[in-house]
């Protein structure tokens, strides 16, 4: 049952990789549309806004199930007391023994950002707490998973501008490309909400989910060690 566990880690990461994927600009990867763009002022299409916000909202979702499988395979889940009632007493109290053991470093995995914000996009408002704010050439553009920001941009016609922000008006528009630094996870707080860097804080919350798969292996061989564990049905 630990390959199913694995597997979960193995999506999150996936997913997290498609995520740094989907900001690579098209133009660093089709060098013959790079250079008919630079020929011609057109802006290549870009479509990260499309993808990078379901990734991340698979991404949640498999790390932050990886915990919730170890407790139904090897601890005690209360929605599934019915099939736990038939199990025989020794392997009870078995998963009960790990569970006491497991629940303290799963509540703690439980208080971290991106369980909260994955609670908020499954559960509740249905979108990740997620900010992007790029500082283009002509502005800043601020949008996140339900508000798209424009591909392109142009220095905005001022009557009376000066010869050189006139010029720049005649230019072909200029695309906007987000960097991974430009994302922000929002996070309540007593004093607050805070803004943590998105993909930072991602790669922490692997890290962490791997981590807990660590404890939970020792945990395991400490209270199950050798013995049959009956897998959980697939119903």
């Amino acid at each position: 049952m630990w390959n199913a566990v694995e597997n979960k880690i193995a999506a999150a990461d996936f997913f997290l990789s498609e995520m740094g994927r989907d900001l690579v600009p098209p133009e660093a990867t089709d060098r013959t549309m790079a250079a008919i763009a630079a020929s011609t002022g057109v802006v290549l299409g870009h479509p990260w806004q499309g993808r990078l916000y379901h990734h991340l909202d698979a991404f949640l979702a498999m790390a932050r199930s990886v915990p919730d499988i170890v407790r139904c395979c090897f601890g005690i889940d209360p929605v599934m007391g019915r099939w736990l009632s038939t199990l025989d007493a020794g392997e009870i109290a078995r998963r009960e023994a790990f569970q006491r053991k497991f629940d303290k470093p799963f509540g703690l995995f439980k208080q971290l950002p991106l369980s909260g914000a994955r609670n908020v996009t499954l559960h509740r408002q249905g979108t990740a707490p997620v900010e992007v704010q790029i500082t283009g050439r002509w502005g800043i553009y601020t949008g996140g998973p339900l508000e798209r920001i424009p591909e392109s941009e142009m220095p905005a016609i001022i009557p009376g501008n000066d010869p050189a922000s006139m010029w720049a008006q005649t230019l072909p528009p200029q695309p906007i490309r987000p960097r991974a630094s430009d994302f922000w996870l929002l996070v309540d707080s007593t004093s607050g909400q805070a803004r943590v860097e998105l993909f930072p804080e991602c790669e922490s919350f692997l890290e962490q989910a791997r981590q807990l798969v660590i404890e939970a292996r020792a945990i395991s061989q400490q209270e199950h060690g050798t013995a049959k564990i009956t897998p959980p049905p697939a119903y």
